[in-house]
C-alpha cells in the first residue's frame, strides 16, 4: 500500500524582522503583540494542513476562530469576537489576500511563496489553480524544479501558444494569424500592454481580469500599481487585487491616487493614553468624622508621650504626681 500523500509542511521559515512590518502597526496599536501571536497561529494552521491556504467558508470559519481561542486567545485575554475582528483587520492590512478572503479562503502571496520554495524537491504535488496566486514569472524566479511550476508552465503554454495537428494541416490559414498580434494583443488595450511589460506573459484569465476593470481608472494609476507590484517581487494577481481595491474605494484619477499615497506615507502616531487609577470602593467621610479622627489621633500621641515620660521617671525615681498633666503637655 502506498504511503499517504503529504500536503502540509512540518516547519516553515519566517523573516527575522517581520515584527517591524508596517502592516502590523495598526494591529499592534489596538491589540499589542497579541496580534502577532494570532497571525503566527494562523500560519501554523495553514502550513500544517493544506500548506498554502485554509478554508473559512461557513463552519470552517467558526472552527478556526474557536481553535485560535483555545490555543492562544484564551490564555491572553482575547475573546472569539476579538479574534474575528483581528482577522478582518489583517485582511485590511493586506496580510491576507482580500479576493480570496471574500471567497472564503485565507492565503496570500507570501504564504504561497513559502510553500512553493519548501516543496521544490517534492516529486509530485498538486494545487488548486483557482486559489493559486503566484505568477509563472515569479515561480520561475523561485525555482523551476517544482512540480507546481511544471504543471502551470505546460498549461499556460497550451493557452498562450496553442499548437495542434489541425493547424499544421492548414498552414495558409494559420500563417497570417501568426504574423499578427493575438486578439488580446498589446496594441488593442494599453492596460494589457502594461501588463505584458511588467509581468511578461499573461494567461487568458489574466486578460479577462484586466477587461473586468473597465475604462474608468486612469492608466497612470494602473502603471504605478504594476511597477510597485514588480518592485515588491509579486505577480499579476497581487496587482489585480490592488486595482480592484482602488476601484471600490473610488480612487480612479491620478490626483486621487497621489493623495492616497501621501496620506499613507505619513507616520502613524500612536494615541496618547493617560492611565489614571480611581478606587471607587474608597469610603467617603464627612468633615465631622475627619475632625474626630484627627482628635483621636492626637490623644493617642499624647498618651504615648505620657507613657514615655513615666518610663523615664521610673528610671530616675520620680513619682507620678511630679509628672506634668497629659492635658497640658506642650
Amino acid at each position: 500500500m502506498a504511503a499517504p500523500y503529504k500536503t502540509g509542511l512540518d516547519y516553515y521559515p519566517r523573516k527575522v524582522n517581520f515584527v517591524n512590518d508596517r502592516r502590523f502597526i495598526g494591529l499592534r496599536i489596538k491589540w499589542g503583540n497579541r496580534a502577532l501571536g494570532i497571525y503566527e497561529q494562523i500560519l501554523d494552521a495553514v502550513y500544517s494542513e493544506r500548506g498554502y491556504y485554509i478554508s473559512i467558508r461557513d463552519r470552517d470559519r467558526e472552527a478556526l476562530i474557536r481553535w485560535l481561542w483555545m490555543n492562544y486567545g484564551n490564555f491572553d485575554g482575547l475573546t472569539c469576537e476579538d479574534i474575528e475582528e483581528m482577522i478582518t483587520a489583517m485582511v485590511d492590512e493586506e496580510l491576507f489576500d482580500r479576493d480570496m478572503y471574500e471567497r472564503g479562503i485565507l492565503t496570500s502571496h507570501e504564504i504561497q511563496e513559502v510553500f512553493y520554495t519548501a516543496t521544490l524537491k517534492r516529486k509530485s504535488i498538486t494545487v488548486n489553480e483557482d486559489i493559486w496566486l503566484i505568477s509563472e514569472e515569479r515561480m520561475r524566479e523561485l525555482g523551476k524544479s517544482s512540480p507546481i511550476y511544471k504543471y502551470f508552465h505546460g498549461k499556460i503554454n497550451d493557452v498562450i501558444n496553442p499548437q495542434s495537428k489541425v493547424n499544421q494541416s492548414k498552414p495558409k490559414e494559420t500563417k497570417p494569424e501568426e504574423t499578427k498580434p493575438p486578439k488580446e494583443g498589446a496594441g488593442e488595450n494599453p492596460v494589457e500592454e502594461l501588463g505584458r511589460k511588467y509581468f511578461g506573459t499573461l494567461t487568458q484569465r489574466d486578460l479577462e481580469r484586466v477587461r473586468a476593470w473597465g475604462g474608468g481608472i486612469d492608466t497612470r494609476v494602473i502603471e504605478a500599481v504594476f511597477k510597485l507590484t514588480r518592485d515588491k517581487g509579486k505577480g499579476f494577481y497581487y496587482a489585480d487585487g490592488v486595482v480592484k481595491r482602488l476601484v471600490s474605494q473610488g480612487t480612479l484619477t491620478w490626483e486621487d491616487y497621489v493623495k492616497r499615497e501621501l496620506s499613507m506615507s505619513e507616520p502613524v502616531k500612536p494615541p496618547v493614553r493617560t492611565t489614571r487609577f480611581v478606587n471607587y470602593n474608597q469610603p467617603v467621610y464627612t468633615d465631622e468624622e475627619i475632625e474626630a479622627a484627627i482628635a483621636r489621633k492626637k490623644r493617642q500621641r499624647e498618651e504615648e508621650r505620657r507613657r514615655e515620660e513615666l518610663s523615664r521617671a521610673d528610671n530616675h525615681g520620680a513619682t507620678e504626681e511630679e509628672l506634668p498633666d497629659a492635658n497640658h503637655l506642650p
